[in-house]
Order: C-alpha cells, then structure tokens, then sequence
C-alpha cells in the first residue's frame, strides 16, 4: 500500500485567541453584579499570571493527540531525546500525517480543523473545572467528539468513480 503525507500546523496565537473568546463569552453570559467576579475569573484565561495555566493545558491536549493519533504519525522516534517538566511555550505545534492512498486533498483542513478545536475544547475544560464546574463536561465532550473526528477524516479515502461509456441523458 502506498502513502501519502499531510503536514499540519497550529498557531499558539490562534488557539489562544479562540480560547479567549470562547471563555470571554461564556463569562459574558454572567449579567448579575453579584456574579462579577466569577465572570471575571472565567473571561481572564489568557490575562499575564493566567496564561501559563493556559499553555499547559494547550501542550497537555497536544501531547495526548499526537499519543491517540500515532499511528498516523510520520516521525522519527528519538529514544535518547530528554523530556522535561520545564513550562514550553511553542510558537506553533507541527505535525506530520501519513495517510493512505486515495485520501481526500479536502479533508486536510476538517483534519486541522479537528487538531484546533481539539486543543481548543481540552484546554477550556480543564479551565471550567476551575472556574465554571458546570460547563467542564461539555468540553470534555466536544474535544473526545473532535478526536473521533481527526481519526475518521485521517481514515477516509476518495471513492472511485465508475466513468460510463455513454453520455448522460439530458431531457
């Protein structure tokens, strides 16, 4: 069987920014005054002294795609190569896919697509856990749905066309 490669990459900016919108708006939903401070915890997920928790989350959600998304990785294993503990702050994540034969050109983007809100969806629930308990469990949700997604699109394949050897009928 024969291979193909897709590279992907996701922007810590980009992500970020969709994070804080998403939390932004969750928190704006809290109109009460007597809400005002946890509205403010919820919405300042990317704020200066918080954006490391944030990072975390983003590099947490990515390690733990690219361990559910392995055997489509086209990567060197590098045995001896030194893991930390230490805070990284990546510009962007990169990856690399093998896919079949036949895979669909357009499905590239539902596959990144699926990446973003993946890292997206992983890294606001680990947030609501701490700030708004009740909205976590979506989120976990919407990022195992956007993992079953990747999967499935890194899987499909373009049909066939038979060609027949007569023209359509127009009426």
């Amino acid at each position: 069987m024969e291979y193909g490669y897709i590279f992907i990459t996701l922007y810590r900016s980009e992500l970020l920014y969709h994070i804080e919108q998403v939390a932004f708006i969750t928190g704006d939903v809290l109109k009460n005054p007597a809400e005002a401070k946890e509205q403010a915890n919820i919405q300042d997920i990317a704020r200066s002294d918080r954006v490391d928790k944030t990072t975390l989350e983003m590099n947490r959600a990515w390690s733990e795609l690219r361990a559910a998304l392995s055997p489509f990785l086209e990567e060197e294993t590098i045995y001896d190569q030194e893991s930390t503990d230490a805070l990284e702050v990546p510009d962007e994540y990169n990856v690399t896919f093998k896919v079949p034969e036949g895979f669909n050109a357009y499905n590239k983007e539902a596959v990144r697509t699926a990446l973003h809100e993946y890292i997206v969806n992983s890294a606001l629930a680990s947030w609501f856990d701490i700030t708004k308990k009740d909205e976590a469990q979506l989120y976990r949700e919407k990022a195992a749905q956007e993992l079953a997604n990747a999967k499935r699109y890194l899987n499909m394949r373009t049909t066939p066309r038979r060609l027949s050897k007569s023209p359509p009928l127009i009426y």
